[in-house]
């Protein structure tokens, strides 16, 4: 099963270090793993050199079917692990610390009507582990922020809500109702989440950057709380969703003029995973995405 971990992370990342980070390895254990597959046929299935990594003919052949049996091997765990949750009555999801205060309402309310005796325990955390704990088959679904992107699972937005620009209370734009995206031009920008939830900081860069405004990023915050705190002491602007932006003194929230950017909220899990218990699930999550007068969003299995 090393072996098979090996050369699966090996066709999918550009260097060894890339394959070492995913398997959480050093690059001389990586290494050994390589050696016992070339011992076992006999030739190398790895090609390497000081940039790059690759597989060889024969590596290709393998990989076809590695990947295949490494897919299988975490859907077993997974249903192993979901049977001795069910033996004792529980099953784990994950959400996001920052979902707006109607989706962590309705997944802390979650309930089984066909396994009343089930119960739902809670993770809370970022949306990044949320999503890796659930492709490792930890947890039984997840829910947290879009964009991200997770080929296997299968993502279903649920909640969408408007941003709004925080802003010092002194700012020359802050007297006005609503907030254009020229108005933030080459402003100090507070990012937030940058680093944890790199693909929601991205999308509002890349859609400012299109209709050309530069967002001058001169601080990072890691949740909208310090992003607030950011603002009060008038280091930059920040956007953040309308339920995050928490009433602050010193700050002015007006809503952004653009309804091209929303902050989604997904519910998501493994597309391999057949659990009735998972089925069920669903179907709980998206009963309760219409009664938010949200349209439910398919997105099969890829996030966006």
């Amino acid at each position: 099963m090393d072996v098979l971990v090996a050369l699966v992370a090996a066709a999918e990342s550009k260097t060894k270090a890339e394959a070492a980070e995913k398997l959480k390895l050093s690059i001389s254990a990586l290494d050994k793993r390589f050696r016992a597959a070339s011992f076992l046929f006999g030739t190398p299935l790895v090609q390497q050199s000081a940039s790059e990594i690759r597989l060889t003919e024969e590596g290709e052949i393998f990989y076809s079917f590695a990947v295949r049996s490494v897919e299988f091997a975490s859907l077993a765990e997974q249903n192993t692990r979901t049977h001795l949750l069910l033996k004792t009555n529980h099953v784990l999801v994950g959400h996001s610390s920052y979902l707006s205060p109607e989706v962590l309402g309705m997944v802390h309310g979650l309930k089984f009507a066909a396994h009343p005796r089930v119960r739902v325990n809670h993770r809370a955390g970022l949306t990044g582990s949320m999503v890796r704990s659930v492709r490792e088959g930890e947890m039984l679904g997840g829910f947290g922020f879009l964009p991200f992107i997770a080929p296997d699972l299968v993502v279903r937005k649920i909640w969408e809500e408007p941003l709004v620009v925080c802003l010092p209370s002194s700012h020359r734009a802050a007297n006005r109702t609503v907030i254009r995206p020229e108005d933030l031009d080459e402003q100090p920008f507070i990012a937030v989440g940058r680093d944890p939830v790199p693909g929601v900081h991205k999308e509002i860069a890349d859609f400012f950057e299109t209709i050309g405004v530069s967002l001058r990023v001169e601080a990072d915050a890691f949740a909208p709380t310090e992003a607030l705190n950011l603002v009060e002491q008038r280091v930059g602007v920040c956007i953040l969703s309308q339920s995050s932006a928490t009433p602050h003194r010193g700050v002015t929230v007006r809503p952004l003029w653009t309804r091209a950017l929303r902050r989604e909220s997904a519910f998501f899990h493994r597309d391999d995973n057949q659990s009735p218990l998972l089925s069920e699930l669903s179907s709980i999550v998206l009963e309760h995405a219409k009664r938010f007068g949200r349209p439910d969003e398919p997105r099969g299995r890829r996030s966006g």
